[in-house]
Parts: C-alpha cells; structure tokens; sequence
C-alpha cells in the first residue's frame, strides 16, 4: 500500500508538469512525444518506487515504547533482551531463576533509566576521577573497532562493489539505526562506569545486630522450608548451589572407590528386573571385578588410608576435587541426587558409624565400594565472618535499591498503551 501511495503522488506531479508546459495550440504536435516520455517516466518512477520501498522493509522497525520516566523512554526490545537472555542462561540450568517481563523492566529502570537521570556529564567526570580520559580513548578504541568489522562484514558481502568511503558511511548508518553514534557510545560505557561506583561508594550504615538478626530469620525460613523436605534440599541446595543458613538432620558425607565393570554384564544388570534376576545380575558384575576388589578390602584392612586407595583404584572424576574428598558426597537416606543403590549403600549394614565402608555396591557405572567419612552438623549453620560479609553486602545493596527506587518515584512517570499489553501489571514505580 506505501508503494503504490509513493507511485500515485509521482504520477500526479508529472501531470500537472506537464499540464503547465504545454498550451492547447501545440497539443496535437506533441501529444506522442509526450505519451512516450510519460511512459518512460512511469516505468522509472515505479522503479524508484519499488527500490524505496525495499529500503523500507530493510529498515528497522520503530520501537516500541512502554513508558517514560523524566522524559526518559523505556523500550520494549530492551526488556525483551533482559527476558529471554536470563531465561536462556535459566533453562541451561545456570541460573535457578529468571526476569519476567516486570522484573527485566525494573532492571531497565534502576541500571538503564537511573543513571541518566540522576548523575550529570560533571558528576561522571567527579566519580571516574582520573581514570575518565583513560576510559573515553578506551571506548572509543573499542567503538572504531566494531566499525571496522562491521566494514569488513559490508566489503566481504558478495557482489559489493562499493568504496571504502561507501562502506564506511554504511557501516557508520548500521550503527545509527542501532541508536548509536561514536559519542553516545562512549557516554554511555562511562555513565555505566560511573553510576555502578556510585552505587558501591553509596554511604548506608548496617550494625552487627542487624546482620545476626538477618541471619536468624534467613536461617528460620531455611528451615521451614527444608526440614521435612530432603528432595527440595537436595535440588535447590546440593544441585543448585542456592544458600541455606540450616541444614537437615540425616545427611552423612560419603566417598567411594568406583570400579570399572563389563559394558555388557552391566547393561544386563540395567535390564534386569527387580528380585532374584536383579539380584544374581549384581553379583555376575561383582564377580568380574573380584579380584580387584580383593586387593581394596585388603589393603584397607591392613592400614592404607581409603583416600590413598580412591587415588589408585577410582575411576569417578568427582572424587578428585579436594572438597569433595574432604567432605564427601552429601547423601541422605531420603534425597534423590544418587543412584538407588548408591544411596541405600551408604544407609547399609556395616555403615554404622565415620571410618566403616560398604559391601560392593552394583549401579549401571560400576561397582562401588562406599566409605562414611562423617555425619554432617544439622541445624542452623556456623555464623562465620564469610556470612557476616555476604549479608552485610546484601543488606546494603537493598538499601541502595530501595533509595534509588525513591529517588526515581520523584520523577514523572507516562505509561503508554503497550505497557498495558506487555507488562500488565504495576512496577516499583507505582507505590
């Protein structure tokens, strides 16, 4: 439809030029002329038409804008980009959260929105001191670096026929449509520079009471949450590598020596079923590796420490890392981190107490030998100075937060229609 608009208001314009240049008198001598050079006009113009309308579609699409903050606008492409690239890193298992369409405008607004309107080019000066000039020629180094590429990108492009000059201009364009030019780029690397030390030098003050009362309640919902709950435990916490202040009753740290077994004794075991096949499938495993296990039960026996043995008959990498030899696999009799086996092997008779190891154990990886290497303190953990400093950084940061959340709420907000389509719901500006 804009092509054929663009069309229609050329074609009319050529008309009326040629209404104007031509009296009644002279009508019928020019009249072929004129029909001949009306056409060829008419085919360029469509051509022209055409080749603009192709530069439309090439052009980036108008953002979108969700609201205003001070006049500030805030587009929903770059809370799109918070969303998804936080789900990713979420849905690979690299983070046990992610930001929602709120939480990724909110991050807009306090990293994005904020320091535009709250520090000014003097106070960026003032908070980089005499690292500015360093950071501005750095910056901007690293600008013409990504015009270079992308010159290089436009020149490599097959049929290019353009100048250098052609493809500099094009490339400086691709940035431009972007929203980028080479001095807004590096305002804003130092406006970034500058706001993430203002937010670290903000003065708060947070005493020790504070901290240990943080650390009681932090400790109580830990335990709330996780006492009578060993699979969350395990999932959130010994999977996920999330905190918690309390740490149920029941867990032993466990090592063990895995052996190397058969491919097919072990996949007969798999496909075994549970009873007396099972059973008779464990022990064909078993005994392919007798010998071997002769020699561990052995030499433990006669002194060797276990760890000594993990290093010359083991083959799990897990047993390698020194935490993990120093504290063990984390099992619990009802988690669900370990192979069945492995988990009732660790609970099994003769597993009484630190120091006992097990009978062989079977699993589709191999055979096992387990050792209890200690019972894990239950409860609330130790309140250590590495704690203290983690949540007095905590706390501070949701100061801050909470601050800057106040000083933003002075500014005036406008909502647009496509709030309300893609965000729906009220943000921390809205009290």
């Amino acid at each position: 439809m804009k092509k054929m608009t663009k069309l229609l208001a050329l074609l009319l314009a050529l008309t009326m030029l040629f209404g104007a240049c031509f009296a009644e008198e002279a009508a019928e001598e020019t009249a072929e002329q004129t029909e001949e050079a009306a056409e060829e006009t008419a085919e360029q113009t469509e051509e022209d038409a055409e080749e603009t309308a192709q530069q439309e579609e090439n052009e980036p699409a108008e953002r979108v804008v969700l609201m205003t903050l001070g006049g500030e606008p805030v587009y929903q492409d770059d809370v799109e980009y918070y969303s998804n690239l936080t789900y990713m890193y979420y849905s690979y298992g690299y983070l046990d959260y992610y930001y929602d369409n709120l939480d990724s405008l909110q991050y807009v607004l306090y990293y994005g929105v904020a320091p535009k309107l709250l520090l000014t080019d003097e106070d960026v000066e003032r908070i980089l001191g005499d690292s500015y000039d360093t950071l501005f020629a750095d910056y901007g180094t690293e600008f013409d670096g990504y015009v270079a590429q992308q010159i290089e990108t436009i020149k490599s492009a097959e049929g290019y026929s353009g100048t250098d000059e052609e493809a500099e201009q094009e490339a400086l364009q691709y940035f431009l449509d972007g929203g980028y030019t080479r001095d807004l780029f590096i305002r804003e690397r130092l406006l970034d520079d500058a706001y993430r030390a203002y937010l670290a030098d903000y003065e708060v003050e947070i005493d020790d009471e504070a901290v240990m009362e943080r650390f009681l309640e932090l400790a109580e919902q830990d335990r709330a949450a996780y006492e009578n709950n060993i699979a969350d435990f395990d999932r959130n916490v010994n999977y996920m590598g999330q905190e918690s202040y309390y740490v149920p009753e029941g867990y032993r740290g466990i090592l063990h020596i895995l052996i190397e077994a058969d491919e097919a004794l072990l996949s007969a075991y798999a496909d075994a079923e549970e009873g007396e096949a099972k059973a008779a499938a464990a022990q064909a495993v078993i005994a392919s590796v007798q010998d071997t296990l002769d020699e561990i039960y052995g030499a433990f026996e006669a002194g060797t420490p276990f760890e000594e043995l993990i290093a010359k008959y083991n083959v799990d990498p897990g047993m390698t890392d020194e935490e993990t030899l120093a504290k063990g696999y984390l099992v619990h009799k009802d988690g669900i981190l370990f192979m069945p086996e492995f988990t009732q092997g660790s609970f099994s008779e003769g597993m009484d107490a630190p120091g006992d190891i097990s009978a062989p154990v079977v699993t589709s990886y191999g055979v096992h030998i387990l050792y209890y290497l200690r019972d894990v303190p239950s409860g609330v953990v130790e309140f250590t100075e590495e704690i203290a400093q983690s949540l007095t950084a905590d706390m501070k940061n949701e100061l801050v937060y909470n601050d800057i959340v106040e000083k933003l709420r002075q500014f005036e907000v406008v909502y647009f229609p496509a709030y309300d389509e893609f965000i729906g719901e009220p943000n921390f500006l809205d009290k």
